[in-house]
């Protein structure tokens, strides 16, 4: 009888290993690659009237990294002497709640940690709307737009062997017309070969971009929901 019990008790014990070993695999498939995220931001009298990036979109965009894995944020402005910038980034971490469901002890152990979770959340986002928008939060009153090399510098980053194994975006906010000092006039452009995902918002020209499929949209909170 006792030979039968600790073969029994063996058994459960293996079941519960190869069911162990089956949720950690299950959970390894589930990783996704961390995102990166470069905005261009056109801050110049061209644009004045419509794309204006608010606060609410910086929540957006935070949110839809955090809760997808994590990852890096860059954003440059689209200016009269758009190399002329050091840029801003931004590390946003990953952030998970957990699915109520076990026994009763266990549901309250994940939403406590759930609750924890989102305390923390609140408190990530809240520093990085405090710096972000210091940054990006600008009048559109730029006499030019220096749409070519705003691109050139978004290309840089995107190119970085770090991020070889990232899921990569390009959001542009800009009517992309490339309008170089000294003189008021769209200026011809060499076309931008990338290979990261491009989306932009209200766009009077596309022909800039090419190597890539363009996701157009009309507005900045479209956009976000691409990432």
């Amino acid at each position: 009888m006792r030979k039968t019990v600790q073969i029994t008790v063996l058994v459960i014990i293996g079941l519960v290993f190869i069911t162990g070993c089956g949720f950690q695999e299950n959970k390894q498939q589930e990783v996704k690659p961390k995102k990166l995220v470069v905005l261009l931001y056109d801050i110049s009298k061209s644009n004045d009237k419509y794309a204006i990036l608010l606060e609410s979109h910086l929540k957006k965009l935070f949110a839809r990294i955090a809760f997808d894995g994590g990852g890096k944020f860059y954003s440059y402005l689209i200016q009269s002497n758009s190399i002329e910038q050091e840029g801003f980034e931004y590390i946003i971490p990953s952030f998970d709640t957990l699915q109520l469901m076990g026994n009763p002890y266990q549901i309250k152990n994940r939403a406590k940690k759930n609750a924890e979770t989102l305390k923390h959340y609140k408190e990530s986002v809240s520093q990085f709307i405090t710096v972000s928008k210091k940054e990006l939060l600008k009048h559109k009153n730029e006499q030019f737009t220096d749409l070519q090399n705003a691109i050139q510098l978004a290309k840089v980053t995107l190119n970085q062997s770090i991020y070889k194994d990232w899921s990569k975006t390009l959001i542009i906010i800009s009517d992309c017309k490339n309008d170089l000092p000294p003189t008021d006039g769209e200026d011809k452009m060499k076309p931008v070969d990338l290979t990261s995902k491009v989306v932009l918002v209200r766009p009077t020209r596309t022909e800039y971009i090419t190597g890539t499929p363009l996701i157009i949209t009309n507005s900045i909170n479209d956009a976000l929901k691409n990432l």
